[in-house]
């Protein structure tokens, strides 16, 4: 379930808290040509789906030597050999790098992103105030203006912060359970 959401990207998606849509769409109704195909459109389009959620056959590396002189990274490759997170992907002044590092690093790094952001309320309050500045191009906002962004940035927080320690919370440990799988 969690590696088809990563493999999409929806796990990188924008606070949909702040205003900003979500990558997830409603499911398309299907097109003419889709239902006219039968079964054979079915078909294709089920191994599509599985593909993009890392079931199909995915492009992977060499084969990794054997567990005792590999490194900890070519020892995840295989372990996950045939997964999107199994395979790997070269990078420049890196070499090749496994899809399953990468996506750790970007599950840490985005925990560390919402923490961050949701740390203290006067941390929040703050940034809030100096985003909806830029948003309105408004470099002198009155005094009644700054009350309201305040009032709508405590409110906001009061209200989310909770949930978003916990879903800090939820991207480590699937982090760590990633880890633990590929050992």
């Amino acid at each position: 379930m969690w590696e088809g959401r990563l493999a999409s990207g929806d796990l990188l998606q924008e606070d949909p808290d702040e205003g900003s849509s979500s990558r997830e769409t409603a499911p398309q109704p299907a097109s003419k040509s889709d239902t006219t195909q039968g079964r054979r459109a079915g078909r294709r389009r089920g191994r599509q789906q599985g593909q993009a959620a890392g079931e199909g056959t995915a492009a992977t590396g060499p084969s990794a030597p054997s567990v005792s002189s590999a490194s900890p990274m070519s020892r995840l490759e295989g372990s996950l050999r045939g997964t999107l997170l199994g395979s790997s992907v070269a990078l420049p002044d890196m070499g090749r790098v496994p899809y399953i590092k990468l996506a750790i690093e970007n599950l840490r790094l985005e925990a560390r992103r919402i923490e961050d952001r949701w740390r203290s309320l006067k941390q929040y309050v703050t940034s809030r105030i100096a985003i909806c500045m830029l948003e309105e191009n408004t470099r002198s906002p009155s005094p009644l203006v700054i009350r309201h962004w305040i009032r709508r940035a405590r409110k906001q927080y009061s209200r989310v912060s909770g949930l978003r320690a916990v879903e800090a919370a939820h991207l480590q440990r699937v982090a760590s359970d990633l880890e633990r799988k590929a050992a």
